[in-house]
């Protein structure tokens, strides 16, 4: 019996920032979380240094991150072809950006997402080595009334 009148107190309690003409204040508590997490940075970017995997037929993460944009660099073999995906993982592929690279490549990513690699081309599997280079925020707007 305790319980139930525990949840009926807890489900219809409201807070004082539910009343009406409390969602712009909700919103913006919101929008100052997404940014201050914008700025946290990748873990290569933390640790200044290349991680390198071994890619095959299959994606390979590499690490994951979230920002306006993240500059990215690769290095991997000149004789092989290695693909590029970015953004969420959906059924265990990229859902962003696709592109193929050979050798040292320099790209950004955009967002919430993962960096992920595999080898494109046939042959044994391969390392290729990645790290973040830079990263952008969004700016941030006063909202301020004249």
């Amino acid at each position: 019996m305790t319980v139930s009148i525990y949840m009926k107190t807890r489900i219809y309690r409201r807070s004082p920032m539910h009343k009406k003409g409390h969602t712009m204040y909700n919103f913006q508590h919101g929008l100052i979380a997404i940014l201050l997490l914008a700025c946290i940075p990748t873990h290569s970017l933390a640790d200044d240094h290349f991680r390198c995997r071994e890619v095959g037929e299959d994606w390979v993460w590499f690490e994951d991150h979230l920002a306006a944009y993240v500059t990215y660099a690769t290095r991997g073999p000149h004789n092989r072809t290695y693909e590029v995906g970015t953004g969420m993982s959906v059924s265990g592929s990229p859902w962003g950006k696709r592109k193929k690279y050979t050798g040292d490549a320099e790209f950004n990513a955009y967002g919430m997402g993962a960096l992920h690699i595999r080898k494109k081309d046939s042959g044994s599997n391969f390392v290729v080595c990645a790290t973040g280079l830079g990263i952008g925020t969004l700016p941030i707007i006063p909202t301020t009334k004249f």
